[in-house]
């Protein structure tokens, strides 16, 4: 490799698997050093144990400038379609979420997982991107194939969520058939028996076999019955009850452990108990909260405006086009290419 790169770009190679799979078409058909390849291949994969980048596919023209449309930060990443102008969108975070599908020794925070998950959704909502999408495949940013923009941005969780609604993240999990979607529904469905019946348990031992046998029974029942546990050993199962059972013992005495029994959404950000002054953290997830509804204002008066267009076109004769919606609303021709799903 004889390009030198930027840091941010820098930070992608870092990040790519020593080979990974890659691919002239979506079918990623070969495997080679990533430094041999790099901008050769049209599309690469990323880790599949790792989430260091949030990965979004816009299947829509004018992509490219749909996160400005909307107000949300800066992609780390935009990758465009030079003959659709679609487009792949990197959020680069700045602490790698762990999944548990290789190797189940490696220590993972579900709760991490979940965050991760949630955020994602949530900016998968926000763009009208496409919910099918993994992410493990992505357009190659450093192929001459498409138009890339490199942004050296890389971002908490928490800063990414103040810009979205959260989903329910248990709707998430259930919607999400990939392997992690899977351990995530798992987890979340035995869990919650095992805080029922932790109390009834004076040792250690005993509530082990239990949520094992609560995880194996889970296992059988919904992933072997269906065969959709092809590549889900019966050792991640019995991985996921350790998890559960440790976590929950350790906690089952805390004054709130009552509230671990709800299902709760996805984490937002609060106010700490007994703050007196507003830190720099909050002032500026009050600043985004603050351009999200903003946002949202501007979202509604736009969407009116070009509905109103649509009916005025419709009342005349007119046959409904874009060109003609942008000529009546006075909305550009990417906003109404935006929203064009309501016409």
């Amino acid at each position: 490799m004889e390009q030198e790169l930027t840091p941010v770009q820098q930070r992608l190679f870092d990040f790519l698997p020593d080979k990974p799979r890659w691919g002239f078409e979506k079918q990623a058909r070969y495997i080679s050093k990533k430094e041999d390849i790099l901008f050769k291949a049209n599309y690469i994969q990323l880790p599949t144990q790792k989430r260091k980048y949030i990965a979004l596919d816009l299947d829509y023209e004018f992509a490219g400038e749909a996160w400005s449309n909307d107000i949300l930060p800066e992609p780390t990443v935009v990758i465009i379609n030079r003959e659709n102008s679609h487009a792949h969108y990197l959020y680069e975070i700045e602490n790698p979420v762990v999944l548990p599908l290789i190797n189940s020794t490696i220590k993972i925070s579900w709760k991490a997982i979940n965050y991760f998950k949630a955020v994602q959704a949530g900016y998968q909502n926000k763009l009208e991107a496409d919910k099918g999408y993994v992410g493990y495949l992505i357009k190659n940013p450093f192929s001459p194939k498409w138009k890339t923009r490199w942004a050296d941005r890389a971002y908490d969780l928490d800063y990414l969520a103040d810009f979205v609604d959260l989903p329910n993240i248990y709707q998430v999990i259930q919607d999400d058939d990939s392997i992690e979607g899977r351990h995530m529904r798992m987890f979340h469905t035995c869990r919650k028996e095992a805080y029922k019946e932790v109390k009834k348990y004076n040792e250690y031992e005993g509530f082990v076999l239990f949520v094992k046998n609560i995880c194996l029974d889970y296992y059988r029942d919904f992933l072997v019955a269906a065969k959709n546990n092809l590549d889900f050993p019966v050792s991640e199962a019995e991985s996921i009850a350790n998890s559960i059972a440790k976590w929950v013992w350790l906690h089952k005495d805390d004054k709130n452990f009552r509230n671990y029994t709800k299902n709760k959404g996805a984490m937002k950000l609060v106010r700490p108990i007994g703050a007196e002054k507003i830190t720099g953290q909050e002032l500026k997830s009050r600043e985004s909260q603050g351009a999200y509804y903003t946002h949202e204002q501007r979202r509604n008066k736009t969407v009116d405006k070009i509905l109103a267009a649509k009916k005025r076109l419709e009342e005349s004769g007119e046959e409904v086009t874009i060109k003609r919606l942008t000529e009546v609303s006075g909305v550009s021709k990417p906003t109404i290419c935006r929203y064009k799903h309501m016409i």
